[in-house]
């Protein structure tokens, strides 16, 4: 069995054991769909070095604010505390996404159950986090651009 095969076998018994959605195997692209539920998704992508599991966590603003910005880039950089977890921008829709890594070593090991339940804990949380930092600064009157909205409703 390939290891294709055998990634595709182990999500499906972790979806069943964790009450995922759905899992879709796309084998001519060696990647998954993990539906987690309606409101989350989990793209995953086999690579000679494991797994990497892509989500999108929300969209941002089309110019998001300094600390919302300087605080996706903290994070990426605690790599001792994210686990391997990093937050990128997606270019084509410049949604925040959460990106980790999941090593050949932890699929060997077993782990695999634990990364992708942290993984998507990890994406429920920082989902809650940005649409609060979000919202803070809508409400605090700023613009797209960051600027103080001159006339106010």
């Amino acid at each position: 069995m390939d290891n294709y095969q055998t990634y595709t076998d182990q999500l499906v018994a972790l979806g069943e054991k964790l009450e995922l959605g759905r899992i879709i195997a796309h084998g001519d692209t060696d990647a998954w769909e993990i539906n987690v539920d309606e409101r989350l998704t989990v793209a995953a992508k086999m690579t000679d070095a494991g797994i990497v599991l892509m989500a999108t966590v929300c969209d941002l603003p089309r110019r998001p604010d300094a600390d919302t910005l300087r605080a996706l880039l903290e994070y990426s950089a605690e790599w001792s505390v994210a686990e391997g977890r990093r937050f990128a921008i997606d270019p084509e829709d410049g949604s925040a996404m959460l990106i980790g890594d999941v090593s050949a070593v932890e699929m060997a090991d077993g782990t695999l159950g634990y990364a992708l339940y942290s993984f998507i804990d990890e994406l429920r949380a920082a989902r809650a986090w940005l649409e609060r930092s979000i919202a803070a600064e809508a409400a605090a009157g700023l613009d797209e651009i960051g600027h103080e909205n001159l006339i106010r409703p």
